[in-house]
């Protein structure tokens, strides 16, 4: 008789109720109550205590648990679940930012440093390509924010994967190059395996997130700035006329939910995402400066058309001009003038 299968273990951990109800609920539908067992913890001692005596495979945690700060918080969780492997892979659920630099204790060449370092570059070095950071946006309720997860950036397949044991490593491992066929009807994104097997590739599916990774390798191939603003995120995966009448905080939280359903699509990819781009200090994302991620196939600047009908201006001195006309203090009617350009 074959043996059955062992349903999946979670432990959620989060201190505020409403949430931490939803989360549960979330991952039973996702999985399927039947195929796994969700169990919750509110405190950071009762975490590390649930972790250490249930043979838990996936970790779900809120590093902000601000009401315990004095006894750990979810920091605590994350460093003593991923040190003593306790579980396999971790899922964040929190209200920081994934670039948002925190003082907190990472490893480096095996050694443990306090440093300050970005929400998202923290959670992957304590659980490298065994991670998803998703961000809670206060401005939506608990339910529209739970049901947006469990329908856009979680799914079996992805969360069996960072349940999986630990010794099993990501199939397509870094580090990558990328070449881009702009000649092609849709244009195609690749990313390959440097020193891999012929046919070792990844194909980027989603429009969005090809046009995302074409900026990206156009701004970092012509410089100044080097970065992808925020602004453009948004304009890329909302259209422009959606930065019309939204703040600067607005737009910054907008792009972080654009940009993590793009880490997500890309690591059911098995493509480990930290090694293809990373935000700039709050300012917006590039690609990383490695010798090893080449980028092959640009071609020529130029401004590129979404498929919502505004040019996302790969030219970096219209970034420049672009990025300050979303003050949100000028005449909302201008942001996007192309009267102004003209005029320029």
């Amino acid at each position: 008789m074959p043996k059955k299968k062992q349903d999946t273990r979670i432990l959620v951990v989060e201190d505020e109720g409403k949430w931490r109800n939803a989360l549960v609920g979330m991952y039973q539908a996702i999985l399927g109550s039947s195929k796994c067992t969700v169990h919750s913890a509110e405190t950071p001692q009762q975490a590390i205590s649930m972790l250490e005596d249930g043979d838990y495979q996936l970790l779900s945690l809120d590093i902000n648990l601000s009401t315990y700060a004095e006894g750990g918080n979810g920091m605590d969780v994350l460093e003593e679940a991923a040190g003593r492997e306790l579980v396999n892979g971790v899922v964040v659920i929190t209200g920081v930012m994934y670039d948002d630099e925190l003082e907190a204790a990472i490893l480096d060449e095996g050694k443990r440093k306090v440093a300050r370092v970005a929400l998202g570059k923290y959670v992957n070095n304590w659980f490298e390509g065994r991670n998803v950071v998703l961000f809670k946006n206060s401005d939506e309720s608990v339910a529209e924010q739970v049901r947006f997860f469990g329908k856009e950036q979680l799914d079996a397949e992805l969360l069996a994967a960072l349940a999986a044991p630990r010794d099993r490593t990501a199939t397509f491992p870094p580090p990558y190059y990328l070449s881009f066929h702009t000649q092609t009807s849709p244009s195609r994104v690749v990313v390959h395996r440097v020193g891999g097997k012929k046919g070792d590739t990844r194909e980027v599916v989603e429009d969005t997130d090809r046009m995302f990774l074409e900026q990206l390798a156009r701004f970092r191939k012509h410089g100044a700035p080097s970065y992808l603003s925020k602004e453009l995120v948004v304009g890329i995966f909302r259209g422009g006329d959606w930065l019309r009448g939204h703040s600067p905080d607005e737009i910054a939280k907008a792009a972080e939910i654009d940009v993590q359903t793009v880490r997500q699509r890309l690591r059911r990819r098995d493509i480990i995402v930290e090694s293809l781009f990373e935000p700039e200090r709050g300012k917006g994302y590039r690609l990383l400066p490695a010798s090893d991620l080449r980028v092959e196939g640009l071609g020529d600047v130029g401004g590129v058309t979404t498929e919502h009908g505004m040019d996302s201006f790969a030219d970096p001195k219209t970034q420049r001009r672009r990025s300050t006309e979303c003050d949100p203090e000028d005449d909302e009617d201008d942001v996007w003038s192309d009267k102004d350009e003209d005029e320029r």
